[in-house]
């Protein structure tokens, strides 16, 4: 009899958890056409608001996905929340505001340089399970952004994950970033598949392609970046937090920096990473670049099946104090 109450208890007690988490469940599975809670794909229209309430409401409601039909849509700094993910259809284009006011620095740091950076159109800090997926663009129209300052102060990244967990990136065409294209820091479980990336000649510096900073779980398929600065970098900025368990397959690699770099900034070190099956071409320095400089270890790195035409140096490594 004793054990049948306690069982009856526990019991409760699961269905009770059972239901308390429906709600999520549910909303992760909705998707919301964004042009029906105001958002207006004529180009011209700013819709950093709307987009932003949209984010804020679905992510209040359990989760889902924000879905943006065909049509180009204007905005400044967006942050996406927990459990929400932006689908871009074909030809749907996601603007970046040509106006520096409508950028925000939801976490400021120092790049390598002594240059503050931070800024980003598309950003989400401490959050987990988002990401922004299907065939459409993100533009971040950075050459018209630049033109209006003097000096050139607020250089955005395009896409920017802070401390986030289980972030997917699938299928999205980047370009014209104001500083680097996709930026992970610290980050864990991401998975970056078949994007196209192209940062090449904007005449501006720093337009890397992707950049995993103290990142760990990544997985990055599929992938043609051609870009401004390193292509695929892989950094170690934060102390005691290397960059590991991150698998490159199937990319191809164009730039007029570094196709494929680990470092220069290495204070955490790296260690189980993996590049195969990737194709460099066009590239000013180094297909491979092995930087450590920082006092962190790099060890566990296998590269293979890599092929390059047209690089200044197949493979560079340096060990040393910066």
């Amino acid at each position: 009899m004793i054990h049948r109450k306690i069982f009856s208890v526990r019991g409760l007690f699961l269905i009770a958890i059972f239901l308390s988490v429906l709600p999520a469940m549910a909303g992760i599975d909705s998707v919301i056409d964004i042009t029906k809670v105001g958002v207006v794909g004529d180009g011209a229209t700013l819709n950093t608001t709307n987009i932003q309430k949209a984010i804020d409401d679905c992510a209040a409601a359990g989760g889902g996905t924000l879905s943006f039909p065909a049509g180009h849509y204007l905005t400044g700094t967006i942050q996406v929340e927990n459990n929400v993910h932006l689908r871009l259809a074909d030809q749907a284009v996601l603007l970046g505001s040509t106006d520096a006011a409508d950028y925000r620095n939801l976490d400021p740091f120092t790049d390598g340089s002594g240059n503050p950076m931070g800024y980003a159109l598309i950003v989400a800090v401490d959050a987990e399970n988002v990401g922004i997926e299907g065939g459409g663009t993100v533009d971040g129209q950075s050459p018209a952004l630049k033109k209006k300052q003097n000096p050139y102060a607020v250089r955005p990244f395009l896409l920017r994950w802070v401390r986030c967990t289980n972030v997917t990136i699938r299928d999205v065409h980047l370009k014209n970033p104001g500083a680097w294209t996709l930026n992970f820091f610290q980050t864990k479980g991401a998975v970056i598949e078949g994007v196209t990336i192209r940062s090449r000649d904007l005449g501006m510096p720093n337009n890397d392609g992707i950049d995993l900073d103290s990142c760990e779980n990544v997985r990055v398929r599929r992938c043609d970046i051609i870009s401004g600065d390193d292509a695929l970098c892989i950094k170690a900025t934060s102390s005691a937090k290397p960059s590991r368990d991150i698998e490159a397959v199937d990319c191809k690699l164009s730039t007029r920096c570094n196709a494929i770099k680990l470092g220069t900034e290495a204070i955490g070190g790296f260690e189980n990473i993996s590049v195969t099956r990737c194709q460099i071409t066009n590239t000013k320095l180094a297909g491979i670049a092995l930087y450590a400089v920082d006092g962190g270890d790099l060890r566990h790195v296998a590269i293979s099946d890599v092929t390059m035409d047209g690089v200044a140096v197949p493979i560079s490594i340096r060990l040393g104090a910066r």
